[in-house]
C-alpha cells in the first residue's frame, strides 16, 4: 500500500495514462466566485483542511516560512479565520522545535479544533525521539488555545481527518503501535479517538487486517460517525491483493462498530475524504482501473444511506490523472473537489488544474468547474454553508492574489 495522508508530503500526481474517459453530462446551477485570497510565507506553505460556520471559514496547514511569527522548527502549523466576505480575522502560527504539521480542522457553535502532526512536544509528552505523533488543539472563535492534546506510541503515527458534533470530535488516523494494546502483526492499523468539548478522551478503537490499513477521512451525523481509507487486506471481504480496496466503516456515537463496506478495481482504491447529512454518506478518492495499479488515476464518488446500502457510484476522469481529495454537503447537495492533469470540466491551464463539482443527492451533475495557472494548482478540500462553498487548496501560481512564494495556499469562495 502507499500510504496517502494528508501531511507535507501530499503526492502531486498518480502518473501514467487511462484508457477511456468518462465524460458526465451536466446541468447549469448558477455559482459565482466571489472572492479569492492568498496566503503564503515566501517558501513552501501546505494546505490541509477547511471547515464552515456561521461566522466564517477556517483554514489550516503547514508552513516553512513566517506567516504570523518566525518559524521556530523545519516547519510549523498554522490556522487562520475569515469572515464570509474574505476578511482575515485573526492568524496563529506554532509549532515545536521539531516539525509540525496541521492537517485538518473542524468547526461547531462553540470553537474550532485542528488536528495535526508533530515529532516535538507540545505538552511535555513527546515519545520516541524523531517519532511522529499526533496532537489535537481546541481553540474559541476569537483565536484563544483551549487545550491541546498529544498523543502516540513508540511507532509512527499518521494523522487522516477530524470531525465535530455537539458533543466533541472525532479524530482518524493510521498507528504502526498499539494505541489500544495490540496491532495487527506490526503493520499499519487505522484508528478513532474521540474527544469531549473539554479534550478528555471518550474512547479509542484501533483495527485492521494482518496488511497495512489506513484511516483518512471521517463524518459526523445525529446516528454515528463514519470512517474511510484503504486497506490492503480483508475488512469486510476478500481482496485478492495485491492492490489497496477502498472501504467505509460506520460507528455508533459509543464506538461500536455496525458495518464496513469494501470495494475495489483491479488497481488501488483509496478514500480519501467523507461527508455526512441526514439521509447518507458520501465518499470520494481515487481509483486505479489499471490491472498494474501504476496508471493514473481517476475520481469517484460513492453514496451510501446510513445502513450501508450503495446509493450510487460515479467514477470520471481523462486520458490523465484526476484526484478526489474533498467532500462537503449542504442543503442543496454536494460539493466536491480535487485536481486534474487533463481537461475534465474545462481546458487545462498548465499542469494540475483545480477542479470543483456540484452534485445533486441522486449523483447527478449539476455544476462544475475547473479553474488553474500555467504552473500547479490543486484543490484539497472544500467546506459548504447555507449561502456557498469554498475551496481551498494550494498554487504555485496566481490565481487572483499576489503569489508570495514556492507554494502558496488559496481560498476561493463561490456563492449559490
Amino acid at each position: 500500500m502507499t500510504i496517502t495522508t494528508r501531511t507535507i508530503g501530499r503526492r502531486l500526481a498518480i502518473g501514467g495514462a487511462v484508457a477511456l474517459a468518462l465524460l458526465v453530462p451536466a446541468t447549469v446551477l448558477a455559482a459565482s466566485a466571489a472572492w479569492t485570497r492568498h496566503l503564503g510565507s515566501g517558501v513552501e506553505d501546505v494546505a490541509g483542511g477547511i471547515a464552515a460556520d456561521s461566522g466564517g471559514v477556517t483554514i489550516v496547514g503547514t508552513t516553512g516560512g513566517n506567516i504570523a511569527r518566525t518559524v521556530r522548527g523545519p516547519s510549523d502549523a498554522f490556522i487562520r479565520r475569515y469572515d464570509r466576505a474574505g476578511r482575515v480575522l485573526w492568524t496563529r502560527q506554532f509549532g515545536t522545535d521539531g516539525q509540525d504539521w496541521a492537517i485538518d480542522v473542524a468547526a461547531d457553535g462553540a470553537g474550532i479544533t485542528l488536528l495535526g502532526a508533530t515529532d516535538g512536544s507540545f505538552t511535555g509528552s513527546a515519545g520516541v525521539p524523531g517519532i511522529k505523533d499526533l496532537f489535537v488543539r481546541r481553540y474559541d472563535r476569537s483565536g484563544n488555545v483551549l487545550w491541546t492534546r498529544q498523543f502516540g506510541t513508540t511507532e509512527d503515527e499518521e494523522p487522516g481527518a477530524i470531525a465535530a458534533d455537539s458533543s466533541g470530535v472525532v479524530v482518524v488516523g493510521t498507528t504502526w503501535g498499539a494505541l489500544t494494546g495490540t496491532n495487527a502483526e506490526d503493520d499499519a492499523d487505522a484508528f478513532v479517538r474521540r474527544y469531549d468539548r473539554s479534550g478528555r478522551v471518550l474512547f479509542t478503537r484501533q483495527f485492521g487486517t494482518s496488511s497495512a490499513d489506513t484511516a483518512e477521512a471521517v463524518a459526523i451525523d445525529a446516528e454515528g460517525f463514519t470512517v474511510g481509507g484503504g486497506t490492503d487486506g480483508d475488512l469486510a471481504r476478500n481482496n485478492a491483493g495485491p492492490f489497496t480496496d477502498g472501504y467505509l466503516r460506520r460507528f455508533s456515537p459509543t464506538g461500536k462498530a455496525l458495518w464496513t463496506r469494501q470495494w475495489g478495481q483491479k488497481g488501488d482504491d483509496q478514500v480519501l475524504s467523507a461527508a455526512a447529512d441526514g439521509s447518507g454518506i458520501t465518499a470520494v478518492g481515487y481509483t486505479h482501473a489499471d490491472a498494474t495499479g501504476e496508471e493514473s488515476s481517476q475520481a469517484f464518488i460513492r453514496r451510501y444511506d446510513r445502513s450501508g446500502r450503495l446509493r450510487w457510484s460515479k467514477v470520471f476522469g481523462t486520458a490523465d490523472s484526476e484526484i478526489a481529495w474533498g467532500v462537503a454537503s449542504d442543503s442543496a447537495g454536494l460539493t466536491v473537489t480535487g485536481y486534474t492533469y487533463g481537461s475534465l470540466d474545462g481546458r487545462n491551464a498548465g499542469t494540475f488544474d483545480v477542479f470543483v463539482r456540484r452534485y445533486d443527492r441522486s449523483g447527478n451533475v449539476t455544476w462544475r468547474k475547473q479553474f488553474g495557472t500555467t504552473g500547479a494548482d490543486l484543490g484539497i478540500d472544500v467546506a459548504a454553508d447555507a449561502k456557498g462553498f469554498t475551496v481551498f487548496g494550494n498554487t504555485n501560481g496566481s490565481l487572483g492574489g499576489e503569489a508570495s512564494g514556492e507554494l502558496d495556499v488559496f481560498l476561493r469562495r463561490y456563492l449559490r
